[in-house]
């Protein structure tokens, strides 16, 4: 069950942290997203939990551009590792996307949730693999497709954690607006590469409005000369089956080189 409480009173030089998945960096960051025609923004990132028993939750707040708070409350549901990815604002609600742990299972999932712009969880649902190969989540990105009604996120599915050397694929999922996932596929650059390191990962998605298809990026794995070395992704799928239209890495010619999207 998830709870939802007031938050302490914020400071003017807080820092607004989130988790990036990105192997195990961790970055300053937080998700912002404008309410239209309000004057107003919607803020959630990472509060982690300060007795280091990884019940990590996510913080909520709306204000405006005087700095005036309306909402601030922390979103938690106990016994779960909650972490912030991405806020997307459609029809008067946020869809929260963030990382989904049960602490000690060693499982990771993409929560899906519904707010109201004071915070307040309207619906919610998870995204899980299905792939016992692959069986962990590890969500980045997600927009809202006004042409076809759906969100969509991408990320990268594990054999484990997210470490350089544990096996990955990209991932992007098609979730409906009652938050049933519609699709899911998965994308191995190289299957015969990433032995050592793995660079398979999606970190963006964005729609493409000339073809109302979804480019992706990230990285890759790619062969410099017979070494095997990370490349960007490059990579365009069709809104509903996920196929690629094309998957072309960019990587320049020197071998020497190693390139990672953002």
């Amino acid at each position: 069950m998830l709870f939802m409480f007031a938050a302490a009173a914020l400071c003017s030089n807080a820092t607004a942290q989130s988790q990036a998945y990105f192997y195990n960096e961790n970055m300053s960051q937080s998700t912002v997203e404008a309410l239209p025609g309000m004057g107003q923004y919607c803020m959630t990132e990472t509060r982690y939990d300060p007795t280091g028993a990884g019940d990590n939750s996510i913080h909520f707040t709306r204000y405006d551009q005087a700095g005036n708070i309306f909402a601030d409350v922390v979103i938690d549901e106990p016994g779960i590792d909650d972490r912030n990815i991405d806020l997307t604002y459609v029809g008067g609600r946020l869809l929260l996307t963030s990382y989904y742990s049960p602490i000690g299972s060693g499982n990771v999932m993409v929560n899906t949730m519904f707010l109201d712009i004071n915070g307040n969880v309207l619906a919610q649902n998870l995204l899980v693999s299905g792939d016992p190969g692959f069986y962990n989540l590890y969500g980045a990105d997600a927009v809202y497709d006004p042409t076809f009604n759906q969100f969509v996120i991408c990320g990268t599915a594990t054999n484990g954690d997210f470490l350089p050397n544990t096996k990955k694929q990209a991932f992007v999922a098609i979730v409906d607006l009652a938050l049933n996932t519609n699709n899911l596929a998965f994308y191995d650059s190289d299957p015969m590469l990433g032995v050592a390191l793995d660079y398979d990962i999606a970190t963006r998605i964005s729609l493409n409005n000339a073809t109302n298809r979804y480019y992706v990026t990230g990285s890759v794995n790619v062969d410099k000369n017979g070494s095997h070395m990370m490349g960007v992704r490059n990579m365009l799928v069709d809104p509903f089956t996920l196929a690629t239209v094309w998957d072309v890495p960019i990587s320049f010619s020197n071998p020497s080189s190693e390139e990672g999207g953002v």
